[in-house]
């Protein structure tokens, strides 16, 4: 990772999930500095003497307020904000404080989108990841998007995250962890015929594919498809994670984990060419609308305080209020920050004013006070076409940190119509390599 070496300082690491707070540590090792610590911040554990404390949402406050306990320096805090540390004690102090969002913009996006397709698929009828490679037979267009749907459930391992959350189990060891990105994914489409274009097109333009083809149609060439040639097919077809048998022509190849298309049932209602409303337009709310609307032909329409160019260029319009923005969408993620302007602000009469004659999925894979849980509690329980997919339930981040669910969290634990996984949105393999080098990153900023 370019890790460079640095002279030796103290650091100290808390409350992280046990397989980043590891990883974390044997980076700090090789960046040449000494870990006094890692694990559960207590006033016991509290190492003054550390230059830096790397911390996940610890709270420092009451019995740990930085008047009582604090590093030497500065701290690291792997989240998008720092509201839970006492900005005035760090100014008193003259402490360093700088954010270092542990998660892939990528990874969360496609989290968002598998919570969005959950509620109108069943569970995943693929092997687990580590079965390794899978080769659909008998595609067609017809199957794309379920498939799609499918290898996202696959790679986000999100039925055993709806199981957790279940159990209120945030523990977070190491299978989250194993998730993957489907952007660079390697994919085989063998066959002439044109069916696959929806499939390319959902995985090349909106999850960032690598396409490869083998006998596959000229029509799949504006997805950037790479043709094999047939000495080579039998050294690629072994670094492809999906294969697409699009005719019968390859039915008798011996290829493992054989998967029927006509397997995978249609949902009630599908994904593609549906109306999107996306709260919030940075890296995450950008990402999903770029997968809506180049993958599946979405009409995605977007609130936020900027609007980006980039997004309208692609047709992605702006409303100037969320009760605009979610007026007539069937699916409506919240990527918002939490700040003073956010707290609770999708909910109430917004959501109050949405009319009955359509499904609507709510997605929030940002913060849990960004909504206000009264008000979606009660428009679940009065509209029946209306579901809640959330990364993030009530009593967020007291969950993570083993604490006791409030009534609020059972409520919606135990909702019919709410899915939802135990803030796992930023779990991928791909997610920690990046989190191990910005942490370094920002340590090193602060020790300068």
């Amino acid at each position: 990772m370019g890790l460079g070496a640095n002279s030796q300082r103290k650091v100290a690491i808390y409350d992280c999930p046990k397989v980043v707070g590891s990883a974390i540590l044997k980076t700090m090792a090789r960046c040449g500095h000494e870990v006094l610590f890692e694990g559960k911040l207590t006033t016991e554990t509290a190492k003054p003497d550390a230059d830096v404390w790397i911390t996940k949402w610890t709270a420092l406050k009451g019995p740990l307020a930085l008047e009582n306990c604090r590093p030497k320096i500065g701290i690291v805090s792997l989240s998008v904000g720092i509201e839970h540390i006492d900005p005035v004690a760090v100014e008193e102090f003259g402490l360093k404080v700088v954010p270092c969002p542990h998660f892939s913009s990528a990874s969360v996006a496609e989290h968002a989108i598998a919570l969005a397709l959950r509620n109108s698929y069943n569970r995943s009828v693929l092997p687990p990841l580590s079965s390794g490679q899978v080769v659909f037979s008998n595609f067609s267009d017809e199957y794309a998007e379920r498939i799609v749907s499918n290898i996202l459930f696959r790679s986000r391992q999100i039925d055993q995250g709806i199981k957790r959350a279940k159990k209120l189990d945030y523990t977070r060891y190491d299978e989250p962890w194993d998730n993957r990105e489907l952007q660079d994914l390697n994919v085989l489409i063998m066959g002439g015929t044109p069916s696959a274009a929806d499939l390319a097109q959902m995985l090349s333009l909106g999850f960032s594919c690598n396409l490869f083809g083998y006998d596959a149609s000229d029509s799949l060439e504006a997805y950037g498809i790479r043709s094999i040639h047939p000495t080579d097919f039998y050294e690629v077809v072994k670094g492809m994670d999906y294969i697409f048998l699009c005719t019968e022509k390859f039915e008798d190849l011996n290829l493992k984990q054989k998967i029927d298309s006509e397997r995978i049932r249609p949902p009630a209602s599908e994904f593609s060419e549906s109306n999107v409303s996306i709260i919030g337009t940075g890296r995450i709310g950008s990402k999903i609308a770029r997968i809506a609307r180049l993958g599946f032909n979405c009409k995605v329409t977007a609130f936020s305080t900027t609007v980006k160019s980039e997004l309208t260029r692609l047709g992605v319009q702006y409303a100037s209020s969320v009760s605009e923005a979610i007026r007539d969408a069937n699916f409506i993620f919240i990527t918002l920050p939490l700040n003073s302007e956010t707290h609770c602000m999708i909910g109430g009469k917004d959501l109050a004013d949405l009319s009955m004659d359509r499904k609507r999925v709510l997605v929030n894979v940002a913060r849990d006070r960004v909504v206000d849980n009264d008000s979606v509690l009660a428009s679940l329980n009065r509209n029946n076409q209306m579901t809640y997919a959330t990364d993030v339930l009530p009593n967020d981040s007291i969950l993570w940190q083993g604490g006791v669910p409030d009534e609020m969290t059972m409520k919606f634990v135990n909702h019919p119509r709410v899915v939802a996984t135990p803030h796992e949105g930023d779990c991928s393999s791909g997610s920690l390599e990046r989190l191990l080098q910005e942490v370094a990153d920002k340590v090193s900023a602060i020790l300068r």
